[in-house]
């Protein structure tokens, strides 16, 4: 669409706008354009589809276009758009009362195969509804990811393994099986091109599957990951190039040698940052050539080509009633459009193409975008794109013509329907009127959950070689004190009481066990706001689950290496020190946060000795690139240096991989990749302290770097650099450098009497006596950390989600941690003679 020429239907529309007078009246210029910058195309002309059109919930969760339909799956059922005419299914037509994740249709049988979430998969013909699952068939799972049909064989991705279903010989096959004794694996996305089929393994990778051979060689998955980026979450690809989201960025890789050159590597191309802000990706989908369609937690965007840096985003304004179009470049916001209703949500779950425009399904309803115009320049006036560029009309190019994804050009747009939003027409414009999150008295109950604690052993194929229960697993009575204290008349009057649900004993649901299951139940439930539980490691399908499930989920394993961690509690957890290394990773899953104790309050008390005693005051923060944590800490010291009066300089993100220093956020400054460019600009604009907080290999490279380069400006770290080695591993002088001690944050405060007591109390009932350990106390404060959040939040699942994130990136985020714990302590070390020794012990009281 970028590169396309403007139709003559277009042109003509476009001078009739100009010379009206209607060219844009909103369009707000961000900085002037360069003179020679071609405007890229945006559609102009918007449709919101929801119930109200005939669909069976605005919830959308998968689109389809087949031939001259497009089906769209939803939380209460399927539509089909034919002719201009929607008709839908639900459960009083057959279909289980499951949402529809994921949608595919067999050419020949003439078949729509539909995945559902919690009821397996269904096959949909004639308006028959005929269900297949884990209880009446040989499919390994009930929560299906997403399905694709190839020559009569449906292919399921579950949460038990990825399965093929031969129809004819009503025969189920398993290709990548789950294991009690073996790493999980979560097949969250398929797609087949050619002879293979492509998985997406969550926060693992892509492999490709041989399905031409798959009966004689019905074997494994094999590594299909041209630059082995471990943190992949979302792909698309066409028959010369593959491209993969992972929380930190966007890359390319070329699937073809270069030409004359047939033992050349493949090429991989790191691509500009999505927008202006740090989406969290949740689909990937490609027009011809390199048009890459994104879609988001935080709205729906389009990068023009991978040549290009300028990003074209479609979101929400905070008033949740109009909408604003950036165009963006590196980060700087060029030129805004606003408009409203282009998107019902900025929870854009899936993107599907037709020859008039664009389908969007989002949180709450689905929107079809027609009527590509020209972004137009800071002086109002369009521009002519060159080139001619046919589109895909189908979801991820699945359906190909013969030169791959490309089709017959576009037919000409048609008119704008009655209720469509065109964003050429003042009247239809409305003022920005941003809106602040205040605290809500709801009416009607409300519940969290509580996932686990288990209480039986998995029973999966495999030898189980030791139990899966673990110490950072919910403890129930330490979670149901939380919630009946927050829940009692004198903490606050005004509040609504909250419940607690659980499944007790855990995951009834089936004797063998699955434990995402059980998110099912609490998914349904629409009181239920919040989850309290634990996702470690190991549990890959759980947190890919997690992400589907959209219910906002505080975890109670750690999520980084950093995090401090009782002794007790990493010996009743697991003999190896590893298992707290990894945890669900907040940066890859947008619905699982972390409750950081007394972390934030520590990193307040370390700036506090920075800025105060040691006089520095124009600091300068890196974060290493992927890393799972290192973006909250910098984020609560970024908050804290500004409420100090001392902002950040500048904001940069090291890459490991490359040694390198790229452009991330910054507040004064433009930065250049070149690191000794980088630590020459940093001296002109005065930096005196580097912040950081990554790991020690990364921290012995940027603290290599800067004193290679000649500064000598005070480096603070982590944790993690607090080794014997390090001194060693950095060689040569190092410099003034201190780091912040890993401790155990479990201390307790004036409060912790009554819980003792009333924890005591409960268990001496059920016969158990014993004191709450590292594991309550770590539950308990998880639980208050979500009720927090809900407190501060509008009465729904999205807007939990956002306070969770607001509070994980403020410094002040952890106050019902303060309020708990009256005082708090930070040890800060100082590099000196090559060893690690106490330099200050930081008290400070929970104000």
């Amino acid at each position: 669409m970028i590169s396309s020429p403007i139709s003559k239907r277009c042109r003509v529309l476009l001078g009739a706008l100009v010379s009206l007078g209607l060219a844009l009246g909103p369009f707000t210029p961000v900085s002037a354009l360069p003179p020679d910058l071609d405007s890229p195309l945006v559609y102009a002309a918007w449709r919101s589809i929801g119930v109200k059109e005939g669909l069976p919930s605005d919830s959308i969760r998968s689109v389809r276009v087949v031939d001259d339909q497009v089906w769209v799956g939803t939380d209460g059922g399927i539509s089909r758009l034919e002719r201009g005419e929607w008709k839908s299914w639900t459960a009083a037509d057959g279909l289980p009362p499951y949402p529809i994740t994921a949608i595919d249709f067999d050419h020949e049988t003439r078949d729509l195969w539909l995945g559902t979430w919690g009821d397996g998969i269904v096959r949909f013909t004639a308006g028959r509804a005929d269900n297949f699952n884990q209880f009446n068939s040989g499919l390994a799972g009930d929560l299906i990811f997403d399905v694709v049909v190839v020559d009569g064989r449906v292919w399921a991705a579950t949460n038990g393994g990825l399965c093929a279903f031969n129809p004819l010989a009503d025969a189920w096959e398993l290709y990548h099986p789950r294991r009690a004794n073996e790493r999980e694996t979560a097949v969250t996305d398929l797609l087949h091109e050619g002879g293979s089929l492509y998985a997406l393994l969550w926060r693992t990778g892509l492999e490709q599957l041989d399905i031409k051979n798959a009966a004689s060689h019905p074997s494994t998955l094999q590594p299909f990951n041209p630059a082995a980026n471990e943190g992949v979450i979302a792909f698309a690809l066409n028959q010369r190039m593959v491209y993969q989201a992972d929380p930190g960025a966007l890359h390319r890789h070329s699937r073809v040698p270069r030409e004359g050159d047939s033992h050349a590597p493949a090429v991989e191309r790191r691509l500009p940052r999505i927008g202006s802000s740090r989406p969290h990706v949740q689909c990937l989908n490609l027009r011809s050539g390199e048009e890459i369609w994104v879609g988001t937690q935080e709205g729906l965007h389009m990068l023009a080509d991978g040549a290009s840096s300028r990003w074209i985003t479609y979101r929400s304004q905070d008033d949740g009633l109009s909408s604003v179009i950036t165009m963006s470049s590196d980060d700087v916001n060029l030129a805004e459009l606003r408009g409203i209703n282009v998107l019902p949500d900025d929870n854009v779950r899936c993107i599907a193409f037709d020859r008039s425009g664009i389908w969007v399904g989002t949180a709450r309803g689905l929107a079809h975008g027609s009527h590509p115009i020209p972004f137009l320049r800071g002086s109002g006036q369009g521009t002519q794109a060159s080139g001619s560029s046919p589109v895909s009309a189908d979801l991820k190019g699945r359906t190909v013509g013969r030169g791959g994804n490309d089709l017959p050009p576009a037919s000409p747009p048609s008119a704008p329907s009655d209720n469509a939003t065109d964003v050429t027409n003042p009247s239809t414009l409305q003022p920005f009127n941003p809106s602040t999150l205040q605290p809500f008295n709801p009416v009607t109950s409300l519940a969290i959950a509580i996932f686990g604690p288990r209480n039986r052993t998995i029973n999966l194929p495999g030898k189980v070689d030791r139990s899966y229960r673990a110490a950072n697993e919910a403890d129930l009575v330490a979670v149901e004190l939380a919630v009946e204290h927050a829940s009692a008349p004198a903490s606050e009057p005004s509040a609504q009481p909250l419940h607690l649900e659980h499944m007790k004993p855990s995951y009834r649901r089936y004797g063998w066990g699955l434990p995402e299951d059980d998110m099912i139940a609490f998914a349904r439930n629409p009181r239920i706001l919040g989850i309290v539980g634990a996702i470690s490691a190991e549990q890959f399908i759980t947190d890919a689950a997690a992400a589907r499930t959209e219910v906002p989920w505080v975890n109670l394993a750690p999520t980084s290496a950093s995090t401090p961690v009782s002794v007790e509690a990493r010996d009743h957890y697991d003999d190896s020190r590893e298992a707290w290394s990894g945890g669900s990773d907040r940066t890859s899953n947008p619905w699982v946060f972390q409750c950081w104790g007394d972390l934030p309050r520590q990193h307040r008390l370390l700036l506090d000795y920075v800025f105060g005693e040691l006089g520095c005051s124009r600091p300068a923060a890196l974060s290493a690139a992927g890393g799972p944590s290192s973006g909250v800490h910098l984020d609560w010291w970024a908050d804290h240096a500004r409420l100090r009066g001392n902002p950040v300089v500048a904001e940069l993100e090291w890459d490991p991989d490359t040694s390198d220093l790229s452009p991330q956020r910054s507040q004064a400054l433009r930065l250049t990749a070149d690191p000794a460019a980088t630590w020459e600009t940093l001296r002109r604009v005065n930096a005196d302290v580097v912040l950081t907080w990554c790991d020690k290999p990364t921290a012995v490279k940027i603290l290599q770097s800067m004193r290679k380069a000649g500064m000598r400006q005070l480096f603070v770290g982590g944790p993690a650099i607090v080794a014997d080695d390090f001194m060693t591993l950095v060689g040569g002088d190092p410099g003034p450098v201190i780091a912040l001690m890993p401790q155990d944050s479990t201390a307790g405060g004036p409060s912790d009497d009554w819980f003792r007591r009333e924890y005591m109390a409960r268990n001496t009932l059920r016969g158990i006596d014993a004191p709450p350990d590292a594991r309550a106390s770590r539950s308990r404060v998880t639980t208050e950390h979500l009720i927090d959040a809900i407190r501060r939040s509008a009465p729904d699942r999205p807007s939990v989600r956002r306070t969770l994130e607001a509070m994980s990136r403020s410094a002040g985020g952890e106050a019902h941690y303060e309020r708990l714990h009256e005082k708090g302590r930070a040890i800060i070390a100082r590099l000196e003679g090559g060893h690690w020794v106490t330099q200050k012990v930081l008290d400070s009281s929970g104000d």
